[in-house]
């Protein structure tokens, strides 16, 4: 069976990210520096239900601010967006090469991401119909309904899927449904992802051949 699609995850696979610049941001605006750091600060903080999109982006910023001991104005929703989208790194080189790996070979690259509403700006060059935010879904990986949301959207079998994730959790669980699944490591997504597509577009050719010869 011929792979067509390659869905990738977002943060720390197709761009490094990092909650440091919230953090510091956080830090020099709560009233409670103390308290923030007992809390665990922004990199503990809970947002699964924005994340669900079981609520909008000022209900998120109220609470954020509202657990931090921090004093809203009519600057803060923006600020916070600011350094939510400067904890967004530049593209892995080894990850955009591996794309244009999986479109030589006839596939299609599509998204699988946890990412916050906010983000979902960040990458801008996949095809319409190929993006599956949670916030969208309402499911997060590594729920089993998620890859079936996914499965159903683009009316294929599971193993037609590769999905790449850098949470080993994430990538068991898409395995367990039958799609091919890889934890990224940026030293080896290229050969990873040619081994796949090198290997299914052969087993098509030798299909084909043998219908061939009937």
């Amino acid at each position: 069976m011929m792979i067509k699609y390659c869905i990738w995850d977002v943060g720390q696979t197709m761009y490094p990210y990092s909650l440091d610049p919230l953090d510091k941001w956080a830090r020099e605006h709560t009233s409670n520096i103390g308290q923030y750091e007992e809390q665990g600060g922004v990199k503990t903080f809970n947002y699964k239900n924005y994340m669900r999109g079981y609520e909008t982006y000022n209900s998120f910023v109220w609470r954020l601010c509202r657990q931090f001991n921090i004093s809203q104005n009519s600057k803060t929703k923006i600020e916070i967006n600011k350094e939510l989208h400067r904890g967004a790194g530049n593209f892995f080189p080894q990850t955009l090469e591996a794309m244009k790996i999986v479109e030589k070979n006839g596939g299609e690259n599509g998204l699988l991401s946890n990412a916050l509403p906010v983000l979902c700006d960040t990458v801008g060059f996949i095809k319409q119909g190929l993006s599956f935010p949670s916030y969208l879904i309402g499911f997060l990986k590594p729920e089993k309904d998620a890859y079936e949301v996914v499965k159903y959207a683009l009316k294929c079998d599971y193993p037609e899927i590769v999905f790449v994730d850098d949470k080993p959790q994430n990538v068991e669980a898409a395995k367990e449904l039958g799609i091919y699944g890889i934890v990224y490591n940026k030293d080896t997504i290229i050969q990873d992802i040619s081994n796949i597509m090198e290997r299914e577009n052969h087993n098509k050719k030798l299909f084909l051949q043998l219908q061939h010869n009937r």
